[in-house]
């Protein structure tokens, strides 16, 4: 039997055997709010009300109700969802151990906490404890009417109330209250793709906070998952072909007018096509467009500013091996020639996924890169620095506006200076257009 004590009450968890960690604690479906339901339905998370007895924490809360973009189908949950997962390497360690909090990704709409993909084999062996949480999805996180009813970003205030929950319970699990890292594996929060340490509850209310350290990047072919969403290929062709228009970021869409809309998509059409056809033989251009305007840009304009009263530490994702699973699930590796490192290909690096039923034998590349990636990801968690030491072959310097540092995370580690260079000058000059355009319009 395991037992914990938290603030509301007594859970009871299992002790389980892993090949690759050896035996951890395992402690699923712990309540952190009370049920979004009736009365509480799009409000703000309220606090559990403490429980009598033992509370059974051996199987999985439910999660939010959703489309799975990755099945495209329906799945079924239950609006209380408000659950979280709690795994420990050891509930009586001499020193309490780093906390890891992830946040599952899915575009707001769809995911879980669960551990079919979210498993901690793969971090805590590294002694650290990793929390995964279910939140509100769809309408029920994120349906907004500014109004006492319904007054909007429940799904963000449900992650905001779990990492208060883990302040003040994790010493019960071995943990270190004050130490604890948040990793999310796209725009969750605050809108970008981030990992930080520091005061987190802080970090979230003020969303840029002076002192929080910060990894922050992209992966190689991010733009790529565009195509999984796009539901006629042929039309997409025809409008990148054929309308400048398809070209203009989307940031910029609704600032000009159709002239000065076509001026700058022109200019954008050229730098990705090259003056190429699109064709199903080459949609590179429309991903590498993509993936400039939903993520690289974007990104890395937030790492420039974030740095400026923050440790920053910015990365380009382009490692290969069998783990790169993501294109073929989202259905999109067809469409291209090269190996893609995908959007949330770096996730497989990180959890096990066992749902994809792949055996990772000691020996095998896959382990190494893993190690190697799960070493990076907890020396953060450990100390604010992913590379305290020697033991990688690599020092990861900071970035900033000047240095503009970086790590390419591939099958090897390389540091570089100013990732996507042309690229992203390219874009930055294009802003600076579009804004002498809007203020001579303004005028």
């Amino acid at each position: 039997m395991v037992q914990v004590k938290v603030n509301e009450g007594l859970l009871e968890g299992e002790r389980v055997t892993s090949d690759l960690v050896g035996t951890f604690y395992s402690f699923k479906g712990i309540p952190y709010a009370a049920p979004p339901i009736g009365d509480l339905r799009f409000k703000a998370p309220q606090p559990v009300k403490p429980w009598s007895g033992v509370l059974s924490a051996k199987q999985h809360g439910p999660q939010c109700p959703q489309y799975n973009i990755i099945s495209k189908q329906l799945e079924n949950g239950s609006e209380d969802c408000l659950y979280l997962n709690v795994y420990t390497p050891n509930l009586e360690p001499n020193k309490p151990l780093p906390v890891m909090i992830w946040i599952h990704g899915g575009y707001f709409c769809s995911g879980n906490g669960n551990d079919d993909v979210f498993g901690p084999e793969f971090l805590i062996r590294h002694d650290v404890i990793l929390v995964t949480l279910n939140y509100r999805l769809e309408v029920l996180g994120f349906l907004c009417l500014e109004n006492e009813d319904i007054p909007g970003n429940a799904g963000i205030k449900d992650q905001v109330a779990a990492m208060k929950w883990v302040k003040n319970n994790i010493s019960s699990f071995g943990g270190d209250p004050n130490n604890i890292t948040i990793f999310v594996s796209e725009k969750v929060l605050p809108n970008v793709e981030t990992f930080f340490t520091g005061d987190i509850t802080d970090a979230l209310k003020n969303n840029v906070h002076e002192g929080v350290e910060l990894i922050v990047g992209f992966n190689e072919d991010d733009g790529a998952i565009t195509f999984a969403l796009i539901h006629d290929i042929e039309n997409t062709i025809s409008w990148a072909n054929n309308s400048e228009g398809y070209f203009v970021p989307t940031t910029l869409g609704q600032k000009y007018s159709k002239d000065e809309l076509k001026e700058i998509g022109s200019e954008m059409k050229k730098m990705y096509t090259r003056g190429e056809i699109v064709s199903k033989n080459n949609l590179s251009p429309v991903a590498n467009y993509y993936g400039a305007d939903f993520y690289k840009y974007e990104i890395l304009q937030f790492a420039k500013q974030f740095s400026v009263k923050n440790k920053v530490y910015f990365y380009i994702f382009s490692c290969f091996s069998e783990r790169n699973v993501f294109a073929k699930l989202f259905g999109i590796s067809s469409y291209f020639t090269k190996n893609v490192v995908s959007h949330n290909d770096d996730i497989a690096y990180l959890f096990p996924i066992s749902n994809i039923n792949q055996k990772i034998p000691k020996t095998s590349v896959s382990y190494n890169l893993i190690y190697r990636m799960t070493s990076l990801w907890t020396n953060f968690a450990k100390t604010g620095n992913p590379t305290p030491d020697t033991k990688l072959g690599c020092n990861w310097r900071t970035f900033n506006a000047k240095t503009k540092s970086y790590l390419n995370i591939g099958n090897e580690l390389t540091r570089g200076v100013a990732p996507l260079r042309e690229e992203m000058e390219f874009w930055e000059k294009m802003y600076e257009k579009s804004d002498k355009l809007f203020t001579t319009k303004s005028s």
